[in-house]
């Protein structure tokens, strides 16, 4: 096989890296560890989120009921230091229709159910201010994973792209006559 052949091989193979990757990488993250879709729960209830902890996964609520309730939005208690690729994260003063998969507090929860933001958080007015500071931003759902994934893809890409023009100039080098003055 000659240079031009084994760029055709490379190209190839390059093009189908990038665009699984690509694939891999844009596939929405909330159904990515999903094995179907969200089914309303027997157990379900509003309420609106007080307080949170444990990066936003562990809410304490109250629920329209009058009742202040616990919810996990991930595999379990938060002193076990765990966290899943189906963890819900919860935003404060936001209102959510919970879908708990039990029908007791603590209530467990994740990205799997049908739990979802009713009503925004209301914000109080912004008073005209020198300072350049942007308002806080919705850490509802799980926001952050799927620009974490572009990232990590589009390096993956670069690096196999790198790589793979050195191993062109390498075959390209290789293959060049050597000339005997």
């Amino acid at each position: 096989m000659g240079i031009a052949g084994s760029r055709r091989v490379f190209a190839t193979a390059l093009c189908g890296l990038v665009l699984g990757g690509l694939a891999v990488v844009v596939a929405p993250s909330a159904y990515a560890s999903c094995a179907a879709p969200p089914v309303p729960s027997p157990h379900r209830f509003t309420g609106t989120v007080i307080a949170v902890e444990d990066d936003g996964s562990l809410a304490t609520v109250r629920a329209d009921d009058g009742r202040v309730v616990t919810v996990l939005g991930g595999p379990g208690a938060p002193e076990r230091n765990m966290s899943s690729s189906i963890d819900r994260s919860y935003t404060v003063g936001g209102h959510y229709e919970f879908h708990p998969s039990n029908n007791k507090d603590p209530y467990q929860d994740n990205i799997c159910t049908a739990t979802h933001l009713v009503e925004e958080p209301r914000r109080a007015p912004v008073e005209p201010s020198d300072d350049l500071v942007p308002a806080a931003l919705s850490t509802d759902q799980s926001a952050g994973q799927t620009s974490s994934a572009l990232l990590v893809g589009a390096v993956a890409a670069l690096v196999v792209m790198a790589g793979g023009a050195v191993w062109l100039v390498r075959v390209k080098r290789m293959r060049r006559p050597v000339s005997h003055m």
